[in-house]
């Protein structure tokens, strides 16, 4: 069987620390279009990130979602099964079904499910924590191409919510 690689990109950091740790594997960067609030912006980030690194981004659409959409990772790697994937990178971080609202967002129910599909998943920063991503993206110099804003701003030095504060920690950027 010929392995054929897929690297999921939400353009959210996790997928963008995740992209950048498996860079020397060859593979397609995938995303999906499924309604999701911020699909413009998400999109953009994980554009910009592929460009960098001279890939394109495959993009595949599911029917018409939302951003609570129930189900969503295992559609993804049901889509990824229909399009010959054998192997999927992942930048899930939820090791059980403690805190994963959609039921599909956590190692156990996403091994089981790839597991079932004839599919190998693996998540290059399970067990790292928001601050070690944003360590490792800023060290990288990544640390402006992944979009995580909860309250949709493009600058984190405006806004309020609790990934632009920890970012700004991070960078040691202090709020006024």
């Amino acid at each position: 069987m010929i392995k054929k690689v897929a690297i999921l990109m939400s353009g959210g950091f996790d997928s963008i620390a995740v992209a950048e740790r498996v860079k020397d594997v060859e593979a397609a960067y995938v995303f999906f279009k499924y309604g999701q609030l911020y699909e413009g912006k998400e999109y953009k980030a994980a554009a910009m990130y592929t460009a960098r690194q001279s890939h394109k981004l495959k993009t595949y659409r599911l029917s018409q979602g939302t951003t609570d959409m129930p189900g969503r990772n295992f559609l993804f790697l049901l889509r990824l099964k229909q399009e010959g994937y054998t192997h999927v990178y992942m930048g899930t971080r939820n090791p059980t079904y403690i805190g994963d609202k959609y039921g599909d967002s956590n190692y156990i129910a996403l091994k089981l499910f790839a597991w079932l599909l004839g599919i190998k998943v693996k998540f290059p920063v399970m067990w790292w924590t928001k601050r070690r991503i944003f360590r490792y993206l800023f060290k990288e110099d990544l640390q402006f191409y992944g979009y995580n804003c909860y309250n949709n701003k493009d600058n984190y030095l405006t806004c309020d919510c609790v990934n632009c504060k920890e970012r700004r920690q991070i960078h040691g950027i202090h709020s006024s």
